[in-house]
């Protein structure tokens, strides 16, 4: 059992600090950046300042940079990983001396959401041609409906209708892909203002909450309702406004429901004939 120094105890202390903080932050994964520093938005002191972590994890014994990952964080375990005998230059232990972990959490942070925005501009671009490309082939076969038509030939009119049915479906699935990834997005961006101590713009947040269906509105209506803490001041006029856009939508898609419906028994309000003799009245549906 080794019996430590204070300057080693106070040493060893820090670099604990440094590897719990990088464990819990994936402070490694600035290591090696999907996109340039400059595509990502880093500023030249933010890229100083990853550069100087950098530095200071490539300085490491190979037994240290493990603890990065995995691995007990003792006095005696980092000892025994060369800590004691670790002497870097003045550049490699900046970061050992100004441990920016908020800092350098921020910009983790900052790279995973810029990933999750490539990724979702990738997809939108995908299903976004995607759709333009069935559109134009859903064209083509209806010209070619019309000349089979023309030709009275039944076979080929059959192939071509199948074709339009299969277009059709497909069409309607990337359709609803590409409306699920605008959803998503509006539903971040809209946390991103929620997360706000204050909301400037408000008619923002309207806009947004007009443009949801259900589904999304009744997801949103939840997110707030499980919120604690300090929030935002306007956040129970927002719950308001989704409540009474969910209000207003349940009521349009009912009454387009009745529309549907027609003369259908269960919709319709019985006839009642002239006599002396009262019939009983059918109940009214309560919505």
């Amino acid at each position: 059992m080794h019996v430590f120094s204070e300057e080693y105890k106070e040493k060893a202390d820090q670099m604990i600090f440094i590897l719990k903080n990088a464990r819990e932050g994936n402070f490694l994964s600035l290591l090696q950046l999907p996109y340039s520093m400059e595509e990502i938005g880093f500023k030249t002191e933010d890229q100083r300042y990853i550069l100087f972590f950098r530095v200071f994890y490539h300085s490491l014994p190979n037994a240290l940079k493990e603890k990065f990952s995995h691995g007990p964080c003792t006095y005696e375990s980092l000892y025994e990983a060369g800590l004691n005998d670790w002497t870097p230059t003045p550049e490699q232990k900046y970061y050992f001396d100004v441990p920016g972990v908020h800092t350098i959490a921020c910009y983790v942070k900052r790279v995973e959401n810029f990933v999750k925005e490539k990724q979702w501009q990738n997809d939108m671009a995908f299903q976004q041609e995607k759709i333009e490309s069935l559109k134009k082939k859903r064209e083509v076969l209806i010209e070619e409906l019309k000349v089979h038509q023309d030709k009275f030939d039944a076979e080929k009119i059959a192939d071509v209708n199948e074709q339009l049915k299969l277009n059709q479906d497909t069409l309607a699935y990337h359709v609803v892909q590409h409306r699920l990834l605008l959803e998503a997005v509006e539903t971040t961006n809209l946390n991103s203002v929620l997360n706000s101590r204050y909301i400037r713009d408000q008619s923002a947040l309207q806009r947004w909450v007009e443009r949801f269906n259900l589904p999304t509105l009744y997801q949103l209506k939840a997110e707030i309702s499980n919120r604690t803490g300090v929030q935002p001041l306007c956040l129970p006029a927002l719950k308001k406004q989704v409540e009474e856009r969910i209000d207003k939508l349940v009521k349009e898609s009912t009454a387009a429901l009745i529309a549907q419906a027609g003369g259908s028994p269960i919709f319709s309000k019985p006839e009642v004939k002239s006599s002396n003799t009262s019939l009983p009245g059918s109940p009214s549906p309560t919505w």
